[in-house]
């Protein structure tokens, strides 16, 4: 068995119909992270007042880091194609999360 950590955001504001997340920059509301380790379990929560600021966001970023350095493998339902994104536009830590998604 592998050491799993599954990685989900939800954002905390209404994207307009027709337009797109990128184009309507919508704050990320939290971050969870449920992580398998043989037969343990963990759960990691990150959150904001409405919502993360990009601080919020970099150390969220910082930890997904270190839990992969740890040994855990990030998975995610979308994660390439909305949380990874999310929080790299809220964070500006683009290559580190280009990185995690590489590793």
């Amino acid at each position: 068995m592998g050491n799993w950590a599954a990685f989900d955001i939800e954002i905390a504001d209404a994207i307009p119909e027709g337009s797109g997340w990128r184009q309507s920059n919508p704050r990320i509301s939290c971050a969870s992270l449920a992580m398998r380790d043989g037969f343990d379990f963990k759960v990691r929560f990150w959150q904001g007042q409405p919502a993360m600021s990009p601080e919020q966001c970099k150390t969220l970023v910082s930890d997904l880091l270190a839990i992969s350095n740890d040994g855990y493998r990030l998975v995610t339902w979308n994660g390439v194609s909305f949380d990874f994104g999310m929080v790299a536009q809220q964070s500006g830590m683009v290559e580190t999360l280009m990185y995690l998604f590489r590793k």
